[in-house]
């Protein structure tokens, strides 16, 4: 009898691009690979020293500065005015670039790796 993890491990190394991995922060977060807090708090510090501002907490001085919350899709909307721009701000927000590889469709490279 075959062992069901095996079963599980064959099926999906023989059928490329029809499974996808879902993981929770935790398991992100461990590897490296920065949780979305993070990736707006990057955003944000960058932002406050292209304007000229130098500040240990990015969140409050975006707060006090634009008047609302930080929200991910806004903040984009705000630094970026086109889908290829805010296609860039996320590669980079991520620490990470996606680049082709025959072998596995589309493989990311930087803090974790994926397969799509």
């Amino acid at each position: 009898m075959i062992d069901v993890t095996l079963k599980i491990a064959l099926t999906v190394r023989n059928n490329p691009g029809k499974f996808a991995l879902l993981i929770g922060s935790g398991l992100s977060q461990s590897a490296g690979i920065p949780t979305g807090v993070e990736v707006v708090r990057s955003i944000l510090s960058e932002l406050a020293r292209a304007s000229g501002v130098d500040t240990p907490d990015p969140t409050e001085w975006y707060r006090l500065h634009f008047g609302e919350d930080p929200n991910y899709s806004r903040l984009l909307e705000k630094i970026s005015q086109t889908r290829t721009e805010r296609k860039g701000v996320d590669d980079e927000s991520a620490g990470c670039m996606l680049v082709p590889d025959e072998s596995i469709g589309r493989r990311r490279h930087g803090p974790g790796r994926y397969v799509a």
